[in-house]
């Protein structure tokens, strides 16, 4: 959902009087929550009583256009695709014979198409061109969040770089090994970095042993997601695996430091749209950031402090 953001971001600005209302799950939908270019967002809910309610919500109205920018064959897009009443339907079609019926291709994973550029596709149907170059994901911050996170960073270390660390991604091999990050928060002078540390609920055991050794660190004062989206609009840097960290990072522009697997077409899906940033990847057609060694973090990160003028800061040990 935060890589649609880009998709929303161009359909409203050539038609600011159109009302968009948003299909998001119960997962997602808080990401557009705060969003002004949203009218409603009908949340989707597998449960069947919750679902025959969402069905009756959306038979109520009627749209100029349905969109499901996925460009890939989804059970759901077919669903809804019959569900919604619009005077047009733009999205992967498997039956093309209608003439009020826009199907959307399928990219080659290999075509170094980034995601949020494959989510445009549908503008071509509506007179937009299509940027050749990402648009980075646009996120706004909750007011109760806004002013919880804006009272932490007042009451925490002043005159530091403030740092991030995300330590959890979807699945072990995009997670790099405690015992690196150990090895690698070693070389870093607490005099000069205030280092918040993040993870999932899952990995707080990892989290907290990390905490344990360097209790100069902080651990995250994010209660919930919109919470996550201000404290990094308000951190220096953000460093983190290839997860979905990396995106509300580019959101606001946030220098970042990524470790990516050595699969060449997950960056180029994948890649951060921050101006500043250095990634740091497994050996070649290696699927698995824990071949990433500590050396090459180390070097990476010390390149990025170079380029933000923070470089006297930190030494390699």
């Amino acid at each position: 959902m935060i890589l649609l953001t880009p998709f929303l971001k161009i359909l409203n600005e050539h038609y600011p009087e159109a009302k968009i209302d948003v299909i998001a799950s119960v997962h997602n939908w808080m990401i557009l929550k705060d969003n002004p270019r949203i009218s409603k967002i009908f949340v989707y809910n597998k449960n069947p009583w919750n679902l025959l309610d969402l069905i009756l919500k959306i038979r109520l109205k009627k749209y100029s256009y349905y969109i499901d920018p996925k460009d890939h064959y989804s059970h759901e897009s077919q669903y809804f695709a019959k569900i919604v009443r619009a005077d047009n339907k733009i999205y992967y079609a498997t039956q093309t014979n209608c003439n009020n019926i826009f199907s959307l291709r399928e990219f080659d994973k290999n075509s170094g198409v980034h995601f949020t550029q494959r989510l445009m596709q549908p503008l071509q149907y509506l007179g937009i061109d299509i940027s050749a170059i990402p648009v980075r994901p646009e996120l706004w911050e909750d007011k109760n969040s806004q002013i919880y996170i804006g009272n932490y960073f007042t009451q925490s270390s002043r005159n530091k770089v403030n740092i991030l660390l995300n330590i959890s991604a979807s699945n072990p091999k995009k997670m790099w090994e405690i015992s690196k990050w150990i090895e690698f928060l070693a070389t870093l002078n607490f005099t000069y970095f205030n280092l918040i540390i993040s993870s999932d609920p899952k990995d707080r055991d990892e989290l907290i042993t990390i905490h344990k050794k360097f209790p100069e660190t902080s651990i995250s004062p994010a209660r919930n997601f919109t919470d996550l989206i201000s404290l990094i609009k308000n951190v220096d840097i953000v460093i983190t695996p290839d997860t979905s960290i990396v995106h509300l990072a580019s959101a606001f522009n946030k220098p970042i430091l990524a470790l990516y697997s050595g699969l060449g077409w997950t960056y180029d899906l994948f890649r951060p749209l921050s101006e500043i940033k250095q990634i740091v990847f497994a050996p070649d057609n290696i699927d698995d950031i824990r071949f990433i060694s500590v050396e090459d973090v180390k070097s990476s990160f010390s390149e990025l402090l170079n380029i933000l003028n923070f470089g006297q800061y930190y030494a390699n040990k």
